[in-house]
């Protein structure tokens, strides 16, 4: 069992969230804690310009996506204070820069097994990296893939240009599961509720914060109890978003606004809490 040792008091934070403390919590060297081999976590990344999200369970370590451009220090810097040595996998959900930026960096640093993304992401891939690494095209080589306890599920993942090579996952333990939107699209949206059962325990909500998010209609299909919307620096979230999951009665948590926001999965339930890192405290524009 590969235990992972993160640097901040867990205690202290899981005291801070059920407490509804606003506290502006600084992740140090000093304190490590061993998370449980029963628990599973996910990690949604605060970066400057892009989105990363690290799952991990046991033995396993996956990493979806890896940044926009100004992102790479931040990004090393988190999966260095979560003690990740290697990857299992690495995801990509979309073919733009705030996803796939530093695919080549984490190749290099970490040695995932696999890639894992979609078509038409592969067809675009760089071909000296496809004889570095493997890599599996999501809903072709595979619909479905066991991480440690969790499955996960793919949905959607696109062929054409016009999808950007989005794809859309189900990531799920036990009887709770994240929706991971690659693309925040209205008419992918329909497809998806009108062909899946879409409930889900949580919605990571595609594109940002754009107005272009998850849809009312979307919303109501996927019923969540939280979603988590990455945020952008220097980019203004659209409001009628916000208002959109405030009316659906869904808790929302900005990965970015609030810091890094990370989300531990027991057996039949989930605690939540943010927090910021010492560099996260720098300015970084």
């Amino acid at each position: 069992m590969k235990y992972q040792k993160w640097l901040l008091g867990f205690c202290i934070l899981v005291l801070a969230s059920c407490a509804n403390i606003d506290a502006d919590l600084v992740m140090t060297e000093e304190a490590n804690i061993t998370v449980a081999s029963e628990e599973v976590v996910m990690t949604f990344m605060d970066l400057p310009d892009g989105e990363a999200t690290l799952l991990q369970d046991g033995n396993q370590e996956y990493l979806v996506n890896t940044g926009g451009p100004e992102s790479l220090p931040y990004l090393m810097h988190h999966l260095n204070l979560f003690n990740v040595e290697t990857l299992d996998g690495l995801v990509i959900t979309h073919a733009g820069e705030p996803y796939i930026s530093h695919l080549h960096e984490v190749v290099s640093a970490f040695e995932p097994e696999t890639v894992y993304l979609s078509p038409y992401v592969e067809k675009n891939l760089d071909p000296s990296l496809k004889e570095e690494i493997a890599v599996k095209v999501l809903g072709t080589d595979l619909s479905s893939k066991e991480i440690g306890r969790l499955t996960m599920e793919v949905l959607f993942a696109g062929k054409e240009p016009a999808s950007e090579g989005a794809a859309v996952l189900s990531f799920q333990v036990g009887g709770q599961s994240l929706l991971y939107m690659g693309s925040a699209d209205e008419n992918l949206e329909k497809e998806l509720a009108g062909s899946k059962n879409l409930k889900s325990t949580l919605l990571k909500v595609g594109d940002f914060d754009s107005e272009k998010g998850a849809t009312s209609t979307f919303l109501h299909s996927v019923d969540p109890q939280a979603a988590i919307v990455f945020h952008q620096d220097g980019k203004k979230g659209d409001q009628r978003l916000l208002e959109r999951l405030e009316e659906a009665w869904i808790d929302i948590h900005y990965a970015g606004m609030e810091g890094t926001v990370t989300f531990v999965f027991h057996e039949n339930t989930y605690e939540s809490f943010s927090f910021q890192t010492e560099m996260e405290n720098h300015d970084r524009r």
